[in-house]
């Protein structure tokens, strides 16, 4: 997969914090990883690192890997026109208090460039974005990047038990079209030299 958090050296002792919002601490138990959460190292030289069993925390790290899935999710797979998956993103609703329409402790930002899909809050882009479920009425800005024009298609799913959304409309700013992806979930288009194609 291409969507993915990344940690940081946040103190000289080594220990990696997760850094939502630019701040660790952010997190209800900075510091600790959580187990079965993937995470990359970037290292300055060649190397190894070791982790032993006495290295292992009785805290839970629920801001990273929760527990309990949302049931109320939508998948917005990148493909080409013959299904070849490029990328996707995940748009999350959660009734956690400390989600908001800003970022969260539950978003992670992509480091995807190129060729990719992400969701956007302010003027960051999210491969994973997490928004209050009790809502009347939500937009999510979606970003599509590519390095050449062509056909492309975007693919709708895990939406199935989100039962609160009674429609899930995509408007396609740069055709003017509106699709109802829980009916049609499948949306083709085109990027053209036009970058507002695939903006």
């Amino acid at each position: 997969s291409t969507s993915y958090l990344s940690y940081n050296d946040g103190d000289m002792a080594g220990v990696y914090q997760s850094d939502p919002n630019g701040n660790p601490d952010n997190y209800i138990n900075p510091g600790v990883i959580a187990s079965g959460q993937a995470f990359f190292v970037q290292a300055g030289t060649d190397g190894t690192v070791t982790f032993s069993e006495s290295q292992k925390s009785l805290q839970s790290q629920t801001g990273v890997f929760k527990t309990v899935g949302s049931t109320a999710r939508i998948r917005i797979h990148f493909l080409q026109s013959d299904e070849t998956p490029i990328d996707n993103a995940l748009i999350r609703f959660s009734s956690d208090p400390a989600v908001t329409v800003a970022q969260n402790p539950f978003d992670a930002i992509t480091f995807n460039s190129g060729t990719f899909i992400a969701t956007i809050k302010g003027t960051r882009s999210f491969a994973i974005q997490t928004r209050p479920l009790n809502f009347y009425d939500d937009t999510v800005m979606v970003r599509i990047a590519s390095t050449t024009a062509g056909n492309f298609k975007l693919k709708f799913t895990s939406f199935d038990n989100f039962t609160e959304a009674a429609q899930i409309i995509l408007l396609d700013l740069f055709t003017g079209t509106q699709t109802d992806v829980k009916v049609n979930p499948e949306y083709p288009f085109t990027v053209t030299s036009n970058t507002a194609s695939q903006a």
